[in-house]
């Protein structure tokens, strides 16, 4: 949530004190059933802002002013409620919010572009709000402990948030992103629905006929595989892999919802301060299965750079499985590679507000790189930072392939480095002091050979890494193997 408690401005205190005293949204209303909008501590720290925040939109509502500061205060008291409900567990409501400041800021936006930020974020808020909604049971809604009359009038429907997202579907469908042209489609419907008593209005209806006949004809052209089974949806979403051709489609989507191309820092906070979880919230790029590739790059690294290394990760392994299987058809291979192979990349399946270090560390890291048939190690700086040091460590301790004397045993593919080589552990840096505190115990405690195991293959990767050994990508002969031996367990999948 977006510190909705402590946003309180001048401007919404004011309102809030002119605001008529005898139209409570609370009071002896409150429902004492099991969901999260009727436990006591939520509902004690944001029943006043959400108070306040819709007499101040009633308010301004009322007034009727098109002057663009009354449209942004509005916009702002919108954004608010979306966030506290959702927070509430009241999604079909935050989503009407939601909807209601993207319309003001797509509309701010043609004057003043600075807004087009804003309105970014709320159509991820927005999204974020309908596929929750989505997922409601007919008995979970409507149990807020708040006037649902007062809450359904100030949350008005916004025709342009309707068309905004329809022509992201159709959008996404034009440039090919067939998966997210279907979701898309649904979530306009689900936005439509929310508004029951716009049935008769015919351009609300127009829109909302018009995605579900999109929906049913897109989804029929893609086929089985745009929904996760609900089954599924309970495993540990730690433990899922996604495609390149579905990681391009993220990458591309993420700016769309008001995270811009940056490093993977500034991605993870955003991601943590936005609450967005790919692996749960864009669910539909991801396969719920354990991943053939995993992925090591630091988090200096700007996140469309990672994808762009990915698809040229995605060639070279292309490369080598015509190599090796020349009878395969080509279109076998590149669908294989673009389509089949599942990837597993940090940002996408570790929720960034909800880290559990230890077990990131010691269970999740261990089981998706114990399942990878390969590695890729893409940054130029890898060796130096320890969180990347422990995944090539954790991928190369499985049993060694038989090879010639004298023939390196790593199976990781190491790109090139600028950096100067490992040396120890001690000197390799992380963000968190405690990160590297916790990753040295379990090199100690779950490694073969503890340390100094680990340091003697650090140096080897190095070394291996280094320009002048290794001019582009090293390719030891036991990665290369390694990939030989998986082609058939990959043409299965």
């Amino acid at each position: 949530m977006r510190n909705a408690q402590d946003r309180r401005g001048g401007g919404f205190r004011e309102e809030a004190r002119v605001a008529s005293p005898s139209s409570s949204l609370s009071g002896d209303r409150v429902d004492t059933g099991d969901s999260h909008s009727s436990d006591p501590a939520a509902l004690g720290r944001y029943r006043d802002d959400i108070v306040a925040s819709v007499r101040a939109l009633e308010i301004l509502q009322q007034v009727g002013s098109t002057e663009p500061q009354s449209l942004a205060r509005m916009a702002d008291h919108a954004e608010r409620l979306g966030a506290l409900l959702l927070s509430l567990q009241e999604p079909s409501f935050a989503a009407r919010f939601n909807g209601l400041a993207l319309a003001i800021y797509l509309s701010l936006a043609k004057a003043q572009p600075g807004y087009a930020v804003r309105a970014s974020s709320q159509l991820n808020a927005l999204c974020l709000s309908l596929d929750r909604a989505a997922r409601t049971t007919d008995e979970e809604r409507h149990s807020t402990a708040f006037d649902l009359a007062r809450l359904s009038a100030a949350g008005k429907a916004a025709f342009r948030a309707a068309s905004h997202l329809s022509l992201w579907a159709a959008a996404a469908f034009e440039g090919g992103d067939l998966t997210l042209a279907i979701v898309l489609a649904r979530r306009t419907v689900v936005y439509c629905d929310l508004f029951p008593e716009r049935i008769d209005d015919p351009a609300f209806s127009s829109v909302r006929e018009e995605n579900l006949r999109r929906a049913a004809a897109w989804s029929a052209t893609l086929g089985p595989g745009v929904s996760i089974p609900a089954a599924l949806r309970e495993q540990d979403r730690r433990l899922w892999s996604i495609t390149g051709q579905q990681l391009t489609g993220l990458v591309a989507e993420l700016p769309q919802r008001g995270f811009p191309s940056s490093d993977v820092y500034t991605l993870g906070k955003a991601l943590a301060g936005s609450g967005l979880y790919p692996a749960r919230d864009c669910e539909y790029r991801c396969l719920p299965r354990m991943p053939q590739i995993f992925v090591t790059y630091t988090w200096s690294d700007n996140f469309v750079d990672l994808q762009v290394a990915v698809r040229s990760t995605l060639s070279f392994l292309e490369g080598l499985i015509r190599e090796a299987r020349p009878e395969l058809d080509a279109s076998v291979v590149e669908q294989l590679v673009n389509k089949k192979l599942g990837f597993w990349i940090d940002f996408v399946f570790i929720d960034q507000s909800a880290r559990q270090l230890v077990e990131e560390v010691r269970e999740v890291l261990p089981q998706v790189i114990a399942a990878a048939d390969a590695h890729f190690v893409l940054s130029e700086t890898a060796m130096l930072r320890s969180w990347c040091c422990y995944e090539v460590a954790l991928f190369n301790q499985r049993a060694p392939l038989h090879l010639s004397p004298g023939e390196a045993g790593l199976r990781s593919f190491v790109g090139r480095s600028k950096s100067l080589n490992y040396q120890t552990f001690a000197q390799t840096e992380a963000s968190h002091p405690e990160d590297k505190r916790t990753i040295e115990g379990a090199i100690v405690d779950l490694l073969p050979g503890g340390m100094t195991a680990f340091d003697a293959l650090m140096m080897q990767a190095s070394l291996l890494s280094d320009a002048f050994v290794s001019p582009g990508f090293a390719q030891p002969k036991a990665a290369i193997e390694g990939v030989r031996q998986s082609i058939d367990r990959w043409l299965a999948l």
